[in-house]
Parts: structure tokens; sequence; C-alpha cells
């Protein structure tokens, strides 16, 4: 996977680590979803609580 202009890479590099894949693929088995929906579902949801605190702090609104 190429990552490009991106300037953390660690951050990116964190969501490729085996381990962190392989707890994903271990939770994703007992709810019998795919391991990549399970771990894309959970960069969604902690991407918009992100959106909801700078949206708070900057009293601007939420973006979809």
């Amino acid at each position: 996977m190429k990552i490009s202009k991106y300037e953390d890479i660690e951050f990116a590099l964190l969501t490729l680590e085996r381990s962190l894949y392989e707890e994903f693929e271990r939770d994703s088995l007992g709810l019998e979803v795919p391991p990549e929906l399970s771990a894309m579902k959970a960069l969604k949801e902690y991407h918009k609580k992100i959106k909801r605190g700078i949206a708070l702090k900057t009293k601007r609104p939420i973006t979809p």
C-alpha cells in the first residue's frame, strides 16, 4: 500500500499492523463480518467523533 502526501506515517502504519488486524479479525469472527468491514466501520465512527469534537470546539456545524 502506498501512502502519498501523508504526514502522520505512524498512524497510517498502525492501521496496517498485523496485530491490530488480527484483533479485528478475532472480534469480527464473533460478529460474522469481514475484518475489513469491522475496521472500516470503527474508523468511520472514530472520524465522526473527531468531527463532533471539532464542531463543539469551534462552534461550527458538523459536515457530513
